[in-house]
Formats: C-alpha cells, sequence, structure tokens
C-alpha cells in the first residue's frame, strides 16, 4: 500500500483525517480489483452543537465509495464528494439531478473510503451534457481532494433556498444549496506516478 498523503483538518466544528494511498490491482479483503485505485480514507468528527450534512452519497439513491474526478487548472486534479449544479446550457434530464448527504449528528464520528480507478477519467454527475470529444484528458501531476458539507444552522434562505426542516440518512437537497457548501480539503498534494494518462502530442 502505497501511502500518498496524511492530513488533519478542523473546521466549523468538524474534525476530519485524511489519508491517500495507492491500493494495487489483486484481491484485497476478498475483493478482487482489476487495476490500481488512489484511496481517500476519511474520519470525521461533529464537535459541533448542530448536525451536519455531508455530501458523500453522491447522485444516485445508494451509498456510494466512487468518488468524482474534474480537471482543474494549473495542473490541479480535484478529487471529490460533493454537491454538483448543473453546467450551463446543459440539456435537461427527466430525473433532476439532486445531491444525497448523510447525516453527522453532535458528537458522531463516520469513516468512509473512497475509490478512483487509476488511470483518473473525469466524471461528474452531469457527464451526459458533454460529447466523447468534449472530456478532454486529464492532465497535471497534482491532485486536492474536497469533502463537501452544510451545517443544520445555516438554514439561510437569503438565496431564496431554505434548507429543509428535518434532513434524513440518504434524503436528496436542493441542488441550489450547492452554493452554500463547504469544503474539507486535503491540500494540494502530489499525484502517483502513471494516475493520468500521457496526453498524445
Amino acid at each position: 500500500m502505497e501511502s500518498l498523503f496524511v492530513v488533519h483538518v478542523e473546521q466549523d466544528g468538524l474534525r476530519c483525517d485524511l489519508r491517500g494511498h495507492v491500493l494495487k490491482a489483486g484481491v484485497h479483503d476478498g475483493i478482487t480489483y482489476p487495476c490500481d485505485h488512489l484511496v481517500v480514507t476519511y474520519t470525521l468528527e461533529n464537535q459541533a452543537a448542530v448536525p451536519c450534512y455531508v455530501c458523500n452519497r453522491g447522485h444516485a439513491n445508494a451509498r456510494s465509495t466512487l468518488g468524482y474526478v474534474e480537471q482543474r487548472p494549473a495542473g490541479v486534479v480535484e478529487l471529490s464528494q460533493k454537491a454538483f449544479l448543473p453546467p450551463p446550457d446543459c440539456p435537461p434530464t427527466y430525473v433532476p439531478v439532486l445531491p444525497r448527504v448523510s447525516v453527522l449528528k453532535p458528537g458522531e464520528r463516520q469513516t468512509e473510503s473512497v475509490y478512483f480507478e487509476l488511470p483518473l477519467k473525469a466524471h461528474t454527475p452531469f457527464d451526459f451534457c458533454f460529447s466523447e470529444s468534449e472530456m478532454a484528458p486529464l492532465t497535471g501531476s497534482q491532485m486536492e481532494f474536497r469533502l463537501g458539507y452544510l451545517r443544520a444552522d445555516e438554514a439561510g434562505g437569503e438565496d431564496g433556498v431554505p434548507m429543509p426542516a428535518q434532513v434524513r440518512e440518504n434524503d436528496t437537497l436542493p441542488a441550489a444549496l450547492s452554493r452554500r457548501q463547504r469544503f474539507l480539503s486535503s491540500g494540494v498534494q502530489a499525484l502517483p506516478p502513471g494516475a493520468v494518462r500521457p496526453v498524445a502530442p
């Protein structure tokens, strides 16, 4: 197991330990991995007096251990579990793409691992908005993992989008609340060799 980073973050009453490593192809804990994976494991502890809604359930009706991958400027690849807004000019879908959350109550802890197949490929809930030719290969030698969350006391509504009165595990939140989410970050870290495919000259 190749260790990539160990980071401790404290923010908004949340304590978060983040670890990144490479899981080599093969059998691990009875599961066969046909290729290498970059794995980010985080432990969250809510020390605040209010629940926290963590955007780590993806946009499907199931608990997800898969994260999202995006190209950022300056050669940084963003790995994330977070809520998204639709890109401009995205075709409408029959079913709204809404972020799902887990609920971390005061005093609770949660440990999760997120798996990213290597080499990395761009992936968001809105992949259908783009043709294959528009999905350029990822480039760069650095990465940042970001975990999105909202606190229950951010009822807000200043932007016309109130927080739901009650949020349960795996509930969806209004997509517009994505604008108010905050992030726990690993900071910029080095990508392991071979994490992105070389771009053909």
